[in-house]
């Protein structure tokens, strides 16, 4: 009879990891058609086991289940990335959870940290958030130098520029820290066998926040000091220890001196049950995922009846238009759904091996507009964009999203390049007076 049980349990328990297996294996190919694991997702997949409890924090897996099969509908509605992420973490949560490893509000709080909408979040607003950082790292450093300016996102040191980039104010930085506090909240549960309460949790990201800003400043403050520049040895040293010193050991002193905070773990029964057939659900819903190709809306406007006198027209396989004439270069990229990510310039260019530099805000005509600069080997180019749906023009995320959600017309987002400022603002000018996009005839 006991020898029946336990091969039972060992079908059971294969049945299970067969169905995980299912889930990872059949999730590839939507994962890699969004550019593959990220370093974020890596973070996940690492701290991950060290969230789990032999306990139940969660009550029973049909939380896991349901969240799984809702954000599959989700990204089959939406088409959004982090959609499909936020469903294959709770597919595992789902599988392991009978495995008799019990996911935890952490384990719930890291797929959140680590979701693609987090990274795209933080670097579609990082550019007022690098102003401010560079006004007050300038501000820092005028009480040891006398001499230092600052232009938009970069500081002057000596006539030497150090331009406080993307990559500077640490996106990954920030994701790091905060998988780092749920790593540290998770290591200390164990060790107390106990578990946070929300307060605590709460408390911890809100101080990792701040501790990021302190280690970018620091960041900043020191590279300008040394004049370390990107690219080297000691820039990258320096980074690593100000997220060492001014973020990891504190979130780790703070956590083990809030420790009064958590609370005692439930004493659950652990939950055993036969292979639940809802799971078979889960890899079928992963499969029809690959199917789910575009994110951008279909607008009734024809790629033909856009064109730019003097320009060459070209499209691409993913419905961008491009305009060349030798001098100029200009693309126009299809509107994406209201909840989904647009089609950012600054990943494209970057994509294309070159380093985004000295952005600011303009204004052309009384309309908002971004600039950059884009340098790559001997190529320096200047570059200009915005959000454009023929009636409104605007810069900014939440007023394009917004609009839309109202009933305007899609955006689509215009990108003009040239080898000088002064070019590329005159065709600016130019694209907007002529009214190159111009939806009004369009019913969507």
């Amino acid at each position: 009879m006991i020898k029946s049980t336990i091969v039972k349990s060992l079908i059971t328990e294969q049945k299970h990891l067969i169905t995980l297996l299912l889930i990872i294996s059949v999730s590839i190919p939507v994962i890699q058609n969004f550019g593959g694991l990220r370093f974020e997702q890596l973070l996940f997949l690492l701290v991950l086991p060290f969230t789990t409890q032999t306990n139940e924090d969660l009550k029973g897996p049909a939380i896991f289940i349901a969240g799984a099969i809702l954000f599959f509908f989700i990204y089959y509605l939406t088409h959004i990335y982090t959609s499909f992420y936020l469903a294959i973490c709770f597919s595992v949560f789902s599988v392991i959870y009978y495995l008799g490893f019990y996911p935890t509000k952490l384990s719930v709080l890291l797929a959140v940290i680590t979701a693609p909408v987090v990274k795209y979040l933080l670097s579609i607003f990082s550019f007022p958030i690098r102003l401010k950082i560079t006004e007050f790292a300038g501000g820092l450093l005028n009480f040891i130098y006398n001499d230092i300016e600052i232009s938009g996102n970069s500081i002057y040191k000596y006539g030497n520029g150090f331009t406080v980039a993307e990559e500077c104010l640490g996106l990954n930085m920030i994701i790091t820290s905060l998988v780092f506090s749920v790593f540290t909240l998770a290591l200390f549960s164990k060790k107390y066998k106990q578990k946070p309460g929300i307060s605590l949790i709460a408390i911890i990201l809100i101080l990792t926040l701040f501790l990021v800003v302190i280690s970018n400043l620091s960041r900043i403050v020191l590279t300008v000091i040394f004049e370390v520049y990107p690219g080297t040895i000691f820039h990258d040293l320096i980074g690593i220890i100000s997220i060492v010193t001014n973020s990891f050991i504190p979130i780790i002193i703070i956590t083990f001196s809030l420790r009064g905070l958590y609370i005692n773990n439930r004493k659950n029964t652990p939950y055993y049950s036969k292979y639940n057939p809802i799971l078979y659900l889960l890899p079928l819903l992963s499969i029809g995922s690959n199917f789910v190709y575009a994110n951008s809306l279909q607008s009734s406007i024809k790629t033909s009846e856009i064109n730019i006198e003097g320009f060459k027209k070209s499209l691409s396989k993913d419905g961008v238009l491009k305009f060349e004439n030798g001098d100029h270069l200009i693309y126009i990229k299809p509107p994406s759904f209201t909840l989904g990510s647009d089609h950012s310039p600054f990943i494209c260019w970057k994509g294309s091996g070159y380093k985004i530099k000295n952005e600011s805000y303009i204004n052309i005509d009384n309309h908002d507009a971004l600039s950059f600069e884009l340098i790559k080997n001997n190529d320096h180019l200047y570059s200009v964009w915005w959000y454009s749906n023929g009636e409104t023009n605007t810069i900014s995320q939440f007023n394009w999203r917004l609009a839309t959600i109202k009933g305007e017309a899609p955006f689509y987002l215009i990108n003009i390049t040239g080898t000088s400022k002064e070019s590329v603002l005159k065709a600016s000018k130019d694209f907007l007076s002529k009214r190159i996009i111009d939806l009004s005839h369009q019913h969507i």
